[in-house]
């Protein structure tokens, strides 16, 4: 999956991918960084990102972690009551230090649902570090939506923070408090939003959807 950002004055494109195990390494690093430490955003997006890394691995050590779309739809051929975890990065395709630009930690329930556990950029986009990149946050939401169509699941839901909640506000149209659920219009919408974050087709590049 791909969708578009706003880098300072222009458009570029973002990887939306499966994590891998050393995907996952990286993810510890985050705590390293030492800008944003008056920053509650920035330190909620380093701590989500030890514990995405954390529960990876516990569901990796179960063999319930997955690393790329074909995997998550064979494990739900195989059990269609697994719960299956994985992680999606949005990477950066221009040239940059940094290439991760946000990350995101769920899980596909037995009930063929969308848990969103973690959702966080990083904290050099929190921190405009070294540039300024927009609509990250929103295009992973917008990418889970359009990901629940093709594994056919009717329903994301997760847990808002004090920081976030305005956030899925904006996103879905109502007040929301510590829960946030997206099913039925609401998540058709996402869907056909995140259609209108994509590339052209003459800056996409080949990948599967």
């Amino acid at each position: 999956m791909e969708f578009l950002v706003k880098v300072n004055s222009r458009s570029d494109r973002v990887a939306f991918v499966f994590g891998k195990e050393s995907d996952v390494a990286l993810l510890d690093r985050w705590k390293e960084i030492v800008h944003g430490k008056d920053n509650p955003r920035a330190q909620d997006a380093k701590e989500f990102a030890a514990l995405s890394a954390k529960r990876w691995r516990y569901y990796s050590d179960g063999k319930l972690s997955v690393t790329d779309l074909g995997e998550l739809q064979g494990a739900i051929k195989s059990d269609p009551d697994g719960e299956y975890a994985f992680i999606l990065l949005a990477n950066a395709t221009w040239q940059r230090e940094q290439p991760t630009l946000g990350m995101c930690f769920c899980r596909r329930t037995w009930a063929n649902h969308l848990v969103v556990d973690f959702l966080s950029t990083h904290p050099d986009v929190i921190g405009a570090v070294p540039e300024k990149v927009e609509r990250v946050g929103t295009g992973m939401l917008l990418g889970l939506a359009h990901l629940a169509a093709v594994i056919k699941a009717r329903r994301i839901w997760g847990e808002a923070t004090a920081d976030s909640a305005a956030f899925y506000h904006r996103l879905l149209g109502r007040p929301v408090r510590d829960v946030f659920s997206i099913q039925g219009s609401n998540l058709e919408r996402l869907r056909l939003e995140f259609q209108s974050l994509r590339p052209p087709a003459s800056m996409r590049q080949t990948e599967p959807d």
